[in-house]
């Protein structure tokens, strides 16, 4: 038996449709007609329903505007995050400048050094976008009080 065909060929795909109301009167009658007839199918519309009821009924909590709030939540927690950004900055210079001139320096193929610096600078460009963005919304979201 192939996956989504009862034994007798019906396609099975159209349970779902059936439960979605999605199906032509003419597809309607013709899966109703085929349910009577084959006890496995019928099954399997059984299940089909049931868990769709069962995911329908299933609550869902939904959670408080500021659960995913990333902003920091005092002022102590701002300068951490703060000085932490500058270290990891300057840090990230600090190791990076040794490569950087050896790079600028060395006399070898151009056509790498190109394929590297296009990288560097691209990734450069999305992380100063990146940056700008979360500047722009650290001072406050307008729609952050919008009830969902």
């Amino acid at each position: 038996m192939t996956a989504g065909r009862c034994r007798r060929g019906f396609d099975q795909s159209l349970l779902s449709g059936r439960l979605d109301g999605e199906l032509t009167q003419q597809d309607e009658q013709r899966v109703r007609l085929h349910l009577e007839e084959c006890g496995e199918c019928h099954a399997v519309a059984e299940e089909l329903e049931r868990l769709r009821r069962t995911a329908m009924e299933t609550p869902f909590p939904i959670p408080a505007d500021d659960t995913w709030d990333e902003r920091p939540r005092g002022s102590l927690s701002l300068w951490l995050r703060r000085l932490g950004w500058i270290l990891g900055l300057v840090g990230l210079g600090v190791v990076l400048y040794p490569a950087l001139e050896a790079f600028l320096t060395d006399p070898g193929p151009w056509l790498p050094r190109l394929g590297l610096a296009a990288l560097g600078t691209g990734t450069l460009l999305l992380f100063l976008s990146f940056l700008v963005d979360r500047l722009r919304t650290l001072g406050g979201d307008r729609y952050r009080k919008v009830k969902r």
